[in-house]
């Protein structure tokens, strides 16, 4: 687990510095969170969780959801 200066927290594997692997994130000061698949350290494949409820789940580039994936409200 590392915890960011800024309070953010990533719990899960690493490889060469950069996240990779299994691993969540949780951005602190908006509560949202990313769980799933890491390459590189950006997200690949998995949920971003918001506090409401709301979630992607599937593919990302650039840390962005893209490609084959569903939101759900």
């Amino acid at each position: 687990m590392f915890i960011y200066s800024n309070k953010d927290v990533y719990s899960g594997q690493w490889i060469k510095g950069k996240k990779q692997g299994q691993g969540t994130y949780v951005y602190k000061t908006t509560g949202v969170k990313y769980v799933g698949e890491w390459f590189e350290g950006k997200f690949l494949y998995g949920k971003w969780l918001f506090p409401n409820g709301t979630y992607f789940e599937g593919q990302f580039q650039n840390n962005r959801p893209k490609g084959a994936g569903t939101w759900h409200f």
